[in-house]
């Protein structure tokens, strides 16, 4: 048996379970080719949570190293592609307050970050900016503070609304801070006229699937159409990736991802797409992974 028809068959079983009927070979984000493994600088040491700005060259990793004079930390840090193609760590972008948070993702545009700290010291999600050689939150845009749970913002997308006025959207993941419970996918937005951010019902499909859904990453393309997201199924204990179109301004359960090589059994977390969905990141073992869309 050809491993598509395998993975068509996996699929159907994925449509099953959430009770779905669709064309399963209409793919919302893919199929994708063979994956290769991204190349980190050696220096970097033990890396995860790779996220990237448009031009693929800029990015915002989870490692534990110093910069220069400033101590060692681990955190998020700035990396840049070299001429090679590896990663390396970004001495000019790599600065507090960086080295105070838990993780943060950049933004597309490279000058911005959406960054978060963890229980117990105080959980808080905020916005980052970088100008003039440092890192510093951005005045009236804290996306979470104080809440029940830890929250970890996938990706923001900013949708111009009118002139000078954009509408920003993020995916925000919420973790019980004993990881009991299952994790909770939400869309929130900021209008431009507010500082606040406030929570859609865009995810509320995605919350409510039987058997649960527990997320732990999720991105947007660009134009605010297609949810990329990670999640283990029910009583399963691998993480599955899966691709979302919005339909009447909410996202369901969506199609699960084709990636040439990648075993049934494999368990994918930390998804990061670029602006069309036509490359994927991810995590599988202990490897960071990139894959593109297959012509």
């Amino acid at each position: 048996m050809s491993r598509r028809l395998l993975l068509l068959l996996a699929l159907g079983g994925c449509d099953r379970v959430f009770g779905l009927e669709r064309d399963l070979e209409r793919a919302v984000c893919g199929p994708f080719g063979p994956p290769e493994p991204v190349v980190f600088a050696p220096e970097l040491g033990a890396v995860s949570d790779l996220s990237v700005d448009a031009t693929g060259t800029a990015g915002m990793v989870h490692a534990n190293l110093g910069n220069g004079a400033i101590g060692a930390w681990r955190g998020p840090h700035a990396v840049m592609k070299d001429g090679t193609g590896t990663w390396v760590q970004d001495t000019v972008r790599d600065r507090p307050v960086l080295n105070s948070l838990d993780g943060a993702h950049l933004t597309a545009d490279g000058n911005g970050a959406m960054s978060w700290i963890d229980s117990p010291r105080g959980v808080m999600a905020n916005v980052l900016a970088f100008a003039g050689g440092a890192w510093s939150t951005v005045a009236q845009d804290v996306v979470e503070r104080q809440t029940d749970k830890d929250v970890h913002i996938g990706n923001v997308i900013d949708l111009p609304i009118g002139t000078g006025l954009v509408q920003r959207f993020a995916v925000e993941i919420r973790l019980s801070f004993d990881r009991a419970s299952p994790g909770e996918l939400r869309i929130i937005q900021r209008i431009p006229t507010d500082s606040f951010w406030m929570v859609t019902g865009q995810a509320t499909p995605l919350n409510t699937t039987t058997p649960a859904l527990s997320h732990n990453g999720g991105v947007m393309t660009a134009d605010h159409e297609i949810l990329v997201y990670t999640a283990v199924v029910g009583k399963e204990t691998r993480s599955r990736a899966f691709a979302s179109r919005r339909i009447r301004d909410t996202f369901g359960p969506g199609v699960e991802l084709i990636i040439d090589g990648v075993e049934a059994d494999a368990s994918i977390t930390e998804p990061w797409i670029n602006a069309d969905c036509t490359r994927l990141y991810y995590r599988e073992g202990d490897t960071t992974w990139v894959t593109n869309a297959r012509p």
